[in-house]
């Protein structure tokens, strides 16, 4: 998976549209995931998003404490219906995420806070952005 990074215009003010739909995503189909593995698992939007072009993917806390998995928050491109979720199961057995679970929310960025997201994986070292962390 390519490791994309999200650079801001304003690092004082949160880059969420502050009256915003957040929008619901649900597994479009059923996967079994492995032990001790992570997996892709398709999935999709629940109502189609309307003029957005980035946003936050966020676990669903339902989803994560029912199966006890762990997924991360995803930065996702908006124009496609179809999105795929890395979820890692960490246990000794599989598990099993069933078609039109409610996985993920997401919540769009304010496009005029972005300034680009990075590729790194396509991004030659010296070009690369200083990124930190908190």
């Amino acid at each position: 998976m390519a490791e994309t990074h999200l650079l801001m215009n304003e690092l004082s003010s949160s880059p969420y549209m502050s009256e915003v739909h957040v929008h619901t995503v649900a597994v479009t189909q059923t996967i079994e995931l492995p032990a001790e593995s992570e997996t892709i698992v398709p999935a999709h939007f629940l109502e189609t998003p309307t003029n957005l072009v980035t946003g936050v993917l966020s676990p669903v806390y339902e989803f994560i404490e029912r199966l006890e998995v762990v997924l991360p928050n995803i930065l996702v491109d908006t124009q496609s219906q179809d999105i795929v979720v890395r979820v890692m199961n960490p246990h000794s057995k599989p598990r099993k995420s069933y078609a039109g679970m409610k996985i993920a929310t997401l919540e769009p960025l304010e496009p005029e806070k972005v300034q680009e997201i990075v590729n790194l994986d396509n991004t030659e070292e010296e070009n690369k952005p200083q990124i930190c962390s908190v």
